[in-house]
């Protein structure tokens, strides 16, 4: 399901009120979610089942900005 298209500082409705803030990327018109969701610790500390709920989670809250970066691990771990 792809992020819904948002002009440049329009909020998306969570729940009680609260909504997700956006910030544009650059000088592009792509929109970025002022919370980013980690995904450091999947595969190493949880399920797959737990990772897919917790996109699932961060999508429906409006999350659109991931990050996926894999050398976090201090010493690096192939496995990581």
């Amino acid at each position: 399901m792809a992020p819904p298209r948002l002009s440049a500082f329009q909020p998306f409705r969570l729940f009680k009120g609260i909504t997700m803030e956006y910030r544009r990327l650059g000088r592009t018109d792509l929109r970025v979610s002022v919370i980013c969701l980690g995904t450091m610790t999947w595969g190493a500390q949880n399920t797959e089942a737990d990772g897919h709920q917790q996109m699932d989670y961060a999508l429906d809250q409006g999350v659109n900005f991931w990050d996926t970066a894999e050398m976090y691990a201090v010493p690096p771990r192939q496995e990581a």
